[in-house]
């Protein structure tokens, strides 16, 4: 699996539209019956468009898989820096964003996915 994938960049080469791709982890929600997140997520996941990266499917049929099947989810945002950096450092704005991503995403999934599923009758 890509960490990410880099869908184009600006004009003045100061800004790149990055598709990240996180893992979710295998664990349950907190529904009753509980829920694995993977499977909360895979069933959000539009069967038509399933990533921004057109070339996934037929390039990263693994990666396009575990999108699928709620392994991983995509996170597609515009990352900035200087027109005047290296290369080296843009990518590294990039790998330091998919850093901070790997935590904030995993916990956005958990947050709205904890209770996806759960059914319940009051009495």
């Amino acid at each position: 699996m890509s960490d990410f994938h880099v869908l184009h960049t600006g004009n003045k080469l100061d800004r790149a539209t990055v598709a990240f791709h996180v893992a979710i982890p295998d664990e349950n929600n907190s529904a009753s019956p509980a829920v694995n997140l993977r499977t909360a997520l895979s069933d959000q996941v539009d069967s038509l468009v399933v990533s921004q990266v057109p070339w996934l499917e037929a390039d990263f049929a693994s990666e396009y898989a575990q999108i699928q099947n709620g392994e991983v989810a995509e996170h597609v945002e515009v990352v900035k820096f200087s027109g005047n950096d290296s290369d080296a450092n843009k990518v590294l704005a990039m790998d330091n964003r998919h850093t901070a991503l790997a935590i904030s995403v995993v916990e956005e999934a958990r947050n709205k996915l904890k209770f996806w599923g759960h059914n319940r009758d009051v009495v």
